[in-house]
């Protein structure tokens, strides 16, 4: 997958930070600043561990999504009708019926 991104070789800017070559270190854009995970042997700081798009994106989306729309919902009294299509959406490969309404749900 294409990002668009320049890729960056730490172990360069490491070499070229050692060397104190501030001319290079601006053409790549760079601030004359120590790296602390340079020091660390057989380390890559971009192999650090990454965010989960998930858990962080797109179940913190769905929340907020639904919290939103549970709260239109109520204030157009429309949740008990929700509950009700919630409680009985029908079975499919891979998908757990829920067995509670929706307000009742906790995870």
């Amino acid at each position: 997958m294409e990002t668009g991104y320049l890729i960056r070789h730490h172990a360069d800017y490491c070499a070229i930070y050692m060397e104190s070559d501030m001319s290079s270190l601006n053409v790549y854009g760079l601030k004359n600043i120590r790296n602390a995970l340079w020091s660390v042997p057989n380390w890559n700081p971009p192999d650090l561990i990454r965010a989960d798009i998930l858990h962080n994106m797109l179940l913190g989306v769905l929340d907020h999504m639904m919290d939103w729309i549970q709260e239109f919902l109520e204030q157009h009294d429309r949740m008990n009708a929700f509950d009700h299509v919630w409680s009985r959406l029908p079975p499919y490969p891979g998908f757990t019926v829920p067995a509670k309404a929706y307000r009742m749900v906790t995870q």
